[in-house]
């Protein structure tokens, strides 16, 4: 994203300056600061894979950041949305993406409540990110505001120059995502019933060089489809929740003006052999390439991506159609995947706007997607973002089926 590379440096610097080699002492009592954004956007197009335009939506934000005491804080994020970015076909939708109360005196910090939980070091697609759920049908031109946390327990280490992180989550929610249902096949969006997750990643952060290593134990985002009833009308769907094991680590590598990045997952799928329930293979992932500094402070990157799934295992128990609608849900089409991923961004207006296109190519199918960015501030508080999302490829491909999101936005927000 614009910037990345800055924001990484600046970070960097703050927290070698604090030592993360030690134990921040605790910070003294503060009030509640707020701060939140509204936004209102125009969009030619939703993301359901429906053929609308003309769409209104709005969107609300408010976050809160409170010392109570002596190594106790409280901070949360509170969300509001009002467009068609819902299955059920509900308009307004609100929520918490997060919400936790933390201890910072001890050496271990532990929080309680729900908390964003975003794992992955390469640029747009992240195989070790798979803890927090994503909506991806929500209309917002800023990736961000799609995520949302999990609540559980959460403990937060420093161990000489590194860091570890464990959570025990007993909050699930799925991936929305835009549903490919055949004809004749109704959708009931039910609970999950999942039981709790276990997610612990280990980090290094050096002058050069950055790395970790993380495992989850626990359940799939993208939900499975399983069949519910079977109808003179038709099939009736819900949604399983597939237990999943990950493996993953990542690593960033400063060399000069370049930043080398890789990524790579192998997930476990254990929910094959349901009865009415799609199948889920096994895979593993892997991304590579390298970001540099171009010109006047922008910068460009390159990444190569492969995707091995592993033999279709257990036996087949729902319909072909259902099947096929799966793996289009969870881009698990192809049994080898393999492409390009190129991104460019730079700041405009002495960085008071910036520009940004971000492009997918994918192999066997040659399905491909385009993604540009516009931001540009008009005053200390609002913002003007313009952008357009384009797909294309074959229709029983992950991304040529999603022709039918193609888009144009214009959102105005106003910050405070």
């Amino acid at each position: 994203m614009s910037g990345r590379g800055r924001v990484a440096a600046t970070v960097r610097a703050i927290v070698m300056a604090a030592g993360v080699g030690g134990v921040l002492p605790p910070l003294q009592a503060a009030g509640p600061a707020l701060e939140g954004e509204f936004a209102a956007g125009l969009w030619s197009s939703d993301r359901r894979l429906e053929d609308r335009s003309g769409i209104a939506s709005a969107r609300a934000r408010l976050a809160l950041d409170w010392q109570v005491g002596e190594g106790v804080s409280v901070r949360g994020e509170a969300w509001a949305a009002w467009g068609p970015e819902r299955l059920d076909g509900r308009s307004w939708d609100a929520g918490l993406r997060r919400l936790l109360v933390a201890f910072d005196s001890v050496p271990c910090t532990p929080a309680l409540g729900r908390e964003e939980i975003l794992w992955g070091r390469s640029d747009g697609l992240n195989p070790t990110d798979q803890v927090s759920p994503r909506n991806f049908l929500r209309l917002s031109p800023r990736d961000r505001d799609q995520r949302s946390g999990r609540g559980g327990l959460h403990l937060d280490c420093m161990l000489g120059e590194g860091r570890f992180q464990a959570h025990w989550l007993g909050e699930f929610h799925f991936n929305d995502v835009p549903l490919p249902l055949p004809p004749g096949v109704r959708f009931r969006e039910d609970d999950a019933d999942a039981g709790a997750d276990i997610a612990m990643r280990y980090e290094r952060r050096g002058q050069r060089l950055d790395w970790a290593l993380s495992v989850l134990d626990g359940h799939d985002p993208y939900p499975t489809l399983a069949v519910r009833d079977v109808r003179p009308s038709g099939l009736l769907l819900g949604r399983d929740a597939s237990p999943i094991r990950m493996l993953g680590g990542d690593a960033a590598l400063a060399i000069g003006t370049a930043v080398l990045r890789a990524e790579v997952a192998r997930t476990w799928q254990d929910g094959n052999g349901r009865a009415g329930s799609a199948r889920r293979p096994s895979h593993t992932a892997v991304v590579a390439g390298a970001e540099w500094f171009v010109g006047d402070m922008a910068t460009f990157s390159v990444q190569g991506f492969w995707k091995h799934l592993d033999g279709r295992g257990g036996t087949a128990t729902v319909p072909a159609r259902i099947q096929q609608a799966q793996g289009l849900l969870a881009n698990e089409v192809d049994r080898n995947q393999h492409g390009l991923t190129l991104r460019y961004a730079r700041p405009l207006w002495e960085s008071r706007g910036d520009v940004e296109v971000f492009a997918v190519w994918s192999r066997p199918r040659d399905d491909w997607m385009l993604r540009a960015r516009l931001e540009r501030s008009l005053g200390d508080r609002s913002v003007l973002r313009i952008g357009a999302d384009l797909f294309g490829g074959p229709a029983d491909s992950y991304l040529g089926n999603l022709r039918d999101n193609c888009l144009a936005v214009a959102e105005l927000g106003y910050a405070w």
